[in-house]
């Protein structure tokens, strides 16, 4: 599966019109880095408060924590 995702990723890329991607370059960074920052915190706070329905105490920032 992750040879076709693979594949499939660059064959996409090659499509890539990169003037046009130059030319929205700060749109593409802002709306990645926002989008993930607030699919983040959702995720992390709605782990912090259905957890301890299960049992699991955790801190707010070990939930909101992306790193491994």
């Amino acid at each position: 599966m992750q040879g076709m995702l693979s594949l499939m990723l660059f064959a996409g890329a090659m499509h890539v019109d990169l003037a046009r991607l130059q030319k929205y370059k700060w749109h593409v960074a802002t709306l990645s880095v926002v989008s993930t920052s607030v699919s983040t915190a959702i995720v992390g706070l709605v782990m912090w408060y259905l957890l301890p329905g299960i049992g699991i105490q955790l801190a707010l920032p070990y939930c909101l924590c992306s790193v491994r």
